[in-house]
């Protein structure tokens, strides 16, 4: 079993302008899928800080999730100066808890925007689990991890960040990137050719690509371009 200072799952989609109600309601979903595989009994909002020039902001600091949600992401407006809220850039919304092991984990929503993205989507969801200083993550909370935001938010693509895979094979942005957890919707990959030791397994309204763990990272950069070539994909439609 491998240990960690943290594990991390990424998730995006193409679409936009996604009202404060639906972004609380996945947001919520989401909590409540983590809560149900970590054991995080509470979860708290950290509003925004902004400037004290405007007296009509709210102040920075944190909040029970809890009451009316989407109330709550309304408070979490995104801002292109600072200190005025610019609705068409949408909200991003950072929710914190800890699990049962006493590790934290760090939620972050960003949805609303009028815009889809250009070179990196708009529109994403990352959660963090770490250990306390001195301790560490089990890295089998990645693949509940993974589970949870395809099923809540059912983006295009979800994946286990594996930085050093990343860091060989460079990919970024819409790239579908090599990672030992990919989730991936039908509309993106259906029915596909697998290198060997991949395996997939359906969750929600996709699949979960699951690589071995005791692969190295150049192993599963190389299954993963594999995995693209025999399929046709590079990175996911927008």
């Amino acid at each position: 079993m491998g240990l960690l200072d943290t594990v991390n799952v990424s998730a995006f989609w193409d679409s936009v302008a996604e009202p404060v109600v639906w972004i609380a309601e996945h947001t919520d979903a989401l909590l409540q899928g983590l809560s149900a595989n970590l054991g995080v009994r509470q979860w708290e909002l950290l509003l925004p800080s902004r400037v004290a020039e405007d007296p009509d902001a709210p102040p920075g600091g944190w909040l029970p999730w809890e009451g009316d949600k989407a109330e709550l992401v309304a408070r979490c407006p995104l801002s292109a100066s600072f200190d005025t809220a610019e609705l068409d850039e949408g909200y991003s919304v950072s929710v914190h808890g800890r699990t049962a092991d006493n590790d934290y984990v760090r939620v972050r929503v960003n949805a609303g925007s009028v815009t889809l993205g250009r070179r990196v989507p708009e529109h994403s969801v990352s959660v963090e689990v770490a250990a306390p200083e001195g301790d560490k993550v089990s890295e089998t909370v990645a693949e509940p991890m993974v589970r949870a935001v395809a099923e809540s938010f059912n983006p295009r693509a979800v994946s286990r960040i594996d930085r050093a895979a990343n860091k060989i094979a460079r990919r970024s942005g819409w790239h579908i990137r090599p990672s030992s957890l990919l989730w991936l919707r039908d509309d993106v990959l259906d029915a596909p050719v697998l290198p060997k030791g991949i395996t997939a397994e359906r969750v929600g309204s996709g699949w979960l690509y699951v690589a071995p763990r005791s692969w190295s990272a150049e192993e599963l950069v190389a299954a993963h371009e594999e995995l693209r070539s025999l399929n046709g994909i590079d990175v996911v439609p927008h």
